[in-house]
């Protein structure tokens, strides 16, 4: 009676663990996916990686990343072969056969996908950089500059954006403007950093040298 207990309490919890996996798959695509969506078709990321001259590093992500979302898609799946299995009196072989297969697939792909993320967060991390640099160098420059099919003007509101946004200064610090001979340190020789890098952009003298 006790071994049948048991059991029957491990159906239940093996049940509870597949719908957490249907429920954790199927949010995990949708993000993912969405995710994707929008890596893929928002303009100023393709940008950083063109500008960068390094489109293949753009598409080794993409890859990535849609392996995580098959990953999850396998997961879901996965739950609802868990349900399948131990949701009836009599225990499916053939389904936890199946679950112990896509099981092995999820941890492979998973594997996968980070070993990927990890071997390219470095030529990630370049890229963004490289193209953030060339940004900086067509900031605030002569105007009606061009860089690439952008205008100088957009440029600079790009670089603005980002600063802003992310609370962050030139490419590794706001020592970077005036280290790298940006035209714009040329032309402002006074100033620290462009205005928004300061946490008040309003301010008249956050970015000027003591």
């Amino acid at each position: 009676v006790n071994m049948a207990v048991a059991l029957s309490c491990l159906r239940v919890l093996f049940i509870i663990l597949s719908i957490c996996y249907v429920l954790v798959g199927l949010a995990g695509a949708i993000c993912t996916g969405v995710f994707i969506w929008i890596f893929r078709s928002t303009t100023e990321v393709k940008d950083l990686f063109t500008l960068a001259d390094q489109p293949s590093v753009f598409n080794k992500v993409t890859i990535a990343l849609i392996v995580i979302c098959v990953a999850f898609v396998v997961m879901m799946i996965a739950g609802f072969i868990g349900c399948c299995a131990m949701g009836r009196r009599h225990d499916n072989q053939c389904c936890q056969d199946l679950l112990a297969v896509f099981a092995l697939i999820i941890t492979l792909m998973f594997t996968a996908a980070v070993i990927l993320l990890a071997v390219y967060r470095g030529q990630l991390e370049s890229s963004v950089k490289k193209s953030f640099e060339i940004n900086m160098q067509a900031y605030d420059n002569v105007a009606g500059a061009v860089i690439g099919d952008v205008a100088e003007s957009a440029v600079s509101g790009y670089v603005d954006g980002v600063q802003q946004s992310q609370r962050c200064c030139g490419s590794y610090g706001y020592q970077s403007w005036k280290s790298l001979n940006t035209p714009w340190a040329q032309q402002n020789p006074s100033q620290l950093a462009p205005t928004s890098c300061c946490i008040d952009p309003d301010s008249l003298t956050c970015n000027y040298q003591p």
